[in-house]
């Protein structure tokens, strides 16, 4: 679907936002889950990953696109901010450190998490990574009041 396809709620087109029941399909999976504690958190060893892919990991609410290429690992927010879709299911340029979307295209850098094609404008969350003694591990930081 095309993302000029207008989506309607009520009598309103809404062109791209989430949906309700995409809205509702986030809120859910974020009620089910506890905050994530701030902290260092072990995703797996990094023979796991595999180099140029991309593996989807949870920690607590936080839903993760976790992309190795070589030795370097990447950690950012899985959720496209455009659409609640999952962006461990898109395709990585090692080229350019982006992540696509596999709905509409859009990338999102991988070292800052900023959107590097449209339809989204609004950045995803990036996350510190310590690979230490062959294992992957991701840093929750403290809430920000």
């Amino acid at each position: 679907m095309s993302d000029r396809t207008p989506h309607f709620e009520g009598d309103a087109p809404t062109y791209g936002r989430p949906s309700r029941p995409e809205v509702a399909a986030a809120e859910a999976r974020s009620a089910a889950c506890p905050p994530a504690e701030p902290g260092e958190h072990r995703l797996c060893s990094l023979d796991e990953l595999v180099d140029g892919g991309v593996r989807r990991f949870d920690v607590g609410d936080r839903e993760l696109a976790v992309i190795r290429l070589g030795s370097t690992v990447y950690v950012i927010g899985d959720r496209c901010s455009h659409q609640d879709i999952s962006l461990a299911l898109g395709e990585v340029d090692p080229d350019d450190l982006v992540l696509e979307c596999p709905k509409h295209g859009s990338g999102f850098h991988l070292e800052t998490g900023e959107p590097s094609s449209l339809p989204a404008t609004r950045p995803v969350p990036v996350y510190d990574v310590v690979v230490s003694d062959g294992d992957v591990s991701v840093v929750i930081p403290e809430a920000q009041s």
